[in-house]
C-alpha cells in the first residue's frame, strides 16, 4: 500500500496514456523477476555444492518450473516472493562463510520484506534465520553480523508494523485477513452478518 502503489503510479499513467501497454510492463517486471530467481537459485547451488553440475541442473529445473512459467499469465506476487526466496538462500549461504556487515544486512533486509509481503513464509524465514545465527558463531566477528541481521528484520519489520498501525488503526497488517477467515470458519447462525459488512474489531470479538 504504501511502497508499491507509489511506485507502479508513474506506470499507470504511461499505460493511460497508451505510451507504454500494461501487460507488456506487467510481463516484462514479472519475467524478471523469474530471471533474477532463477540466477539466484543457480548461485546457491553452487555455494552450497561447489558443482557445476548441480548448479546447471538448479538452473534448468528453476526455469522449466510449470508453476513458474504459468505464473508469467498471470498478475501476482509469486514471481517477487520467489525472487525474494531465491536471494535470501544465497546472500545467506554467502554471509554465513564470510560474515562482514554488509551481507548480514541484506539477510536482515531480505528476510524482513519476505514476512511482510507474505506473512505465511514466517515459518521458514524464522528457520533461515536461526541456522544462519548458529553458523555465525564459525565466522570472525559472527556475533556482529548476527546482530546486524537481527536489528535489520527487527527495524524492517517494526518500523512497517508501527507506520501500518498507525495509518489504518490495525495493530498488524494482517489483522483484518487473519479474523476475516477465523470468521467465516464460524458456523451460519453464529455470524448473521456478512463478514465484508463487519471491522475486524468485531469479527475478533464475535470469534
Amino acid at each position: 500500500r504504501y511502497v508499491v502503489r507509489p511506485a507502479v503510479q508513474p506506470w499507470q499513467r504511461l499505460t493511460e496514456a497508451r505510451l507504454v501497454r500494461w501487460y507488456w510492463l506487467v510481463g516484462g517486471w514479472q519475467g524478471l523477476l523469474q530471471a533474477l530467481a532463477c540466477a539466484a537459485l543457480t548461485a546457491a547451488a553452487w555455494q552450497a555444492f561447489g558443482s557445476r553440475v548441480l548448479s546447471l541442473v538448479a538452473a534448468v529445473l528453476a526455469a522449466g518450473q510449470p508453476n513458474s512459467l504459468l505464473h508469467l499469465l498471470v498478475v501476482g506476487d509469486f514471481s517477487l516472493v520467489q525472487c525474494l526466496v531465491s536471494s535470501l538462500l544465497v546472500v545467506t549461504l554467502c554471509s554465513a562463510r564470510s560474515g562482514g556487515v554488509f551481507t548480514p544486512l541484506l539477510v536482515g533486509i531480505l528476510s524482513g520484506a519476505l514476512f511482510l509481503i507474505r506473512p505465511g513464509t514466517f515459518l521458514v524465514v524464522s528457520l533461515v534465520l536461526v541456522w544462519y545465527f548458529w553458523q555465525m558463531r564459525r565466522v570472525p566477528r559472527g556475533w556482529l553480523a548476527g546482530l546486524i541481521a537481527f536489528l535489520a528484520v527487527v527495524n524492517l519489520v517494526g518500523t512497517w508494523f508501527a507506520w501500518h498501525w498507525w495509518r489504518t488503526g490495525e495493530p498488524m497488517p494482517i489483522a483484518a485477513t487473519f479474523w476475516h477467515y477465523h470468521y467465516e470458519g464460524l458456523p451460519h447462525a453464529a455470524r448473521p452478518q456478512l463478514a465484508r459488512e463487519l471491522p475486524w474489531q468485531e469479527m475478533a470479538v464475535q470469534v
